[in-house]
């Protein structure tokens, strides 16, 4: 192997080696979302809290009054007992990523916090990275 050649291939291990810089995701000020409570708490129909599971069996721990804040979510949990979800108050969405959940339960608090508000309302912070598949959960959750 010539010269020329060797540094080629230790110039390619060394950009295979690099670390790479993870996605900053925005800061969240709007309260917490997750681990609202534990999974006691999300036991009857009058529970405080609601859960969330993704695609990746990921679960997303949330107070009740943000999650109703979604159309969906809302029906299904006060449904006449035509839902499963109004007996374990868990939800769980098979086509939503955990990444793109974790995104929703945040909006679902800053919905409440400033829902008819008379304060300046702040822009939601969105990672340009999840904007399309971000908009079809909302779409289908109605929110």
């Amino acid at each position: 192997m010539a010269d020329s050649d060797l540094q080629v291939v230790e110039k390619l291990v060394a950009d295979v080696e690099k670390p790479v810089a993870p996605v900053e995701k925005p800061f969240y000020k709007y309260g917490s979302f997750v681990d609202e409570g534990s999974d006691d708490d999300c036991i009857g129909s009058n529970s405080r809290c609601i859960k969330l599971m993704s695609k990746n069996d990921e679960k997303f721990i949330i107070r009740r009054d943000h999650a109703i804040q979604s159309e969906t979510i809302k029906a299904m949990l006060s449904g006449p007992g035509m839902f499963a979800e109004t007996q374990v108050n868990e939800v769980k969405f098979r086509k939503i990523d955990s990444q793109i959940l974790e995104e929703v339960c945040k909006y679902l608090a800053y919905k409440l916090e400033y829902h008819e508000s008379h304060k300046p309302i702040p822009d939601f912070p969105i990672h340009l990275g999840i904007v399309l598949d971000l908009l079809m959960a909302a779409n289908f959750l109605a929110c």
